[in-house]
């Protein structure tokens, strides 16, 4: 009879044990869980206020680039810190991080609310648009924007975008982003990828103050010339600093500019911010973000965070 107890109980035992190793080894699953989901918060937490202090710094950076251009804007001194010819100039902020600032003049750009269809005609073919599709792009571009229903040769009115199955026909109204080049019908993204670099809705000019253009674009508008079946002779006087048809340069006021600032910070958090600035009239400056967004970054992360080679003070 004991004999039977004892062995009930031993069994008993062994099944308590069982029990207890498993509940051990679930109270140790739940606690590995849960200190890892702590980890992951924590991270989550560093690195969004490590996000928060490389967006301050790259606020701050546009702040001195402004603060630089207003200096130029209202004085006759040439020295100027950021070149507006889109030029890098890094510079670094003891405790904080780094910044990679470039300012450029929308007068360098082609502006597609104020140019002619001749110069529009142009780039697209310096782009590599072949001469029909350069011409109709162009024209559809100057009906988008002009306020009336009379379609150019090779444009497009209301007709033409309800014929192509479009529920609504072009604007009649100033572009007011790049992206609004979308819109107009035969105008494709690959296209839109190749313009905008060279293009704008912000200098309000007629055509490119070629001090500050690139080399790049102007390169681009003598391909295209070069791509016409009407000779360079035909065109008005050429400027003597870009040897682009007079017609296509003006002299910019100077007064509006993209800016472009990454910022690192000391333990490698990154923000790119990308706004464009309107200081207003020269004789009463009041400067106005026209816009201010968040950019993406064209240089890989590791080596924003791996050049620690020493830079002057911002």
């Amino acid at each position: 009879m004991m004999s039977d107890k004892q062995d009930r109980r031993e069994k008993d035992n062994g099944f308590v044990l069982v029990v207890v190793i498993w509940l051990a080894g679930l109270l140790a699953i739940t606690a590995a869980t849960y200190a890892h989901t702590v980890q992951t918060h924590v991270r989550i937490a560093s690195n969004l206020t490590e996000s928060a202090r490389a967006e301050a710094l790259a606020d701050g950076g546009a702040m001195l680039a402004v603060r630089d251009l207003l200096t130029q804007y209202t004085s006759s001194s040439t020295n100027r810190r950021f070149a507006i010819d889109a030029t890098p100039v890094s510079c670094q902020i003891s405790g904080y991080g780094r910044l990679k600032i470039r300012v450029h003049e929308e007068g360098a750009k082609i502006d597609i609310n104020s140019a002619g269809l001749p110069l529009m005609e142009t780039i697209l073919l310096g782009l590599g648009e072949a001469p029909a599709f350069a011409s109709a792009k162009a024209s559809a571009i100057m009906d988008y924007r002009d306020p009336d229903d009379t379609r150019r040769v090779n444009g497009a009115e209301t007709p033409e975008y309800i014929q192509a199955g479009r529920s609504t026909g072009p604007k009649n109204a100033r572009f007011e982003a790049i992206s609004e080049l979308g819109q107009v019908l035969g105008v494709d993204s690959a296209t839109i990828a190749k313009l905008r670099p060279h293009v704008t809705v912000h200098s309000g000019l007629a055509g490119i103050d070629p001090r500050v253009a690139s080399a790049e674009l102007i390169q681009l508008l003598r391909q295209g010339m070069e791509r016409t079946t009407i000779s360079f002779a035909s065109f008005p006087e050429l400027s003597a600093t870009s040897s682009l048809p007079a017609m296509f340069t003006v002299a910019s006021q100077r007064k509006t500019f993209t800016l472009h600032v990454v910022a690192t910070t000391e333990s490698g958090g990154v923000f790119v911010r990308e706004a464009v600035v309107d200081l207003g009239p020269r004789r009463a400056p009041r400067h106005r973000f026209l816009t201010w967004r968040r950019g993406e970054l064209s240089t890989s992360r590791s080596v924003l965070i791996k050049n620690r080679s020493p830079l002057s003070p911002c």
